[in-house]
Parts: C-alpha cells; structure tokens; sequence
C-alpha cells in the first residue's frame, strides 16, 4: 500500500473526487449542511431565509 505524504501530512491526493456544493432551491446560496439550518422539502434543500413554514425559527 503506497501513501502520498510530505513531511507535514498535507499531501493532496491525485484523483480527489469532485465536490458539488448544496444550494438553495429558490435563492440558490450555498448552505453549509453541517453549520447551518435548513430544510428539505420534495427532495430540494432550502436555506432558513427561504424556507416557508410557520413558526420558522430564522428569516
């Protein structure tokens, strides 16, 4: 098994997958899925500020 690695163990590795950021269905901005609130509704993501529901807590 080979390992790319420098000294500092910062390597960046040669076939890294692609990332593709989640988005607001309706104001399309980036939501940090693991920092910010959101809700999912037919399968699309909305961020707090769009998301349209009683008693939302932000927005």
């Amino acid at each position: 098994m080979s390992r790319k690695w420098n000294e500092y163990n910062f390597g960046a590795l040669e076939n890294s997958s692609t990332y593709e950021p989640t988005r607001c269905a309706e104001c399309h901005r980036v939501i940090r899925l693991g920092y910010e609130g959101h809700t999912i509704k037919d399968g699309d993501y909305f961020c707090m500020d769009c998301a349209d529901f009683p008693g939302a807590l932000f927005g």
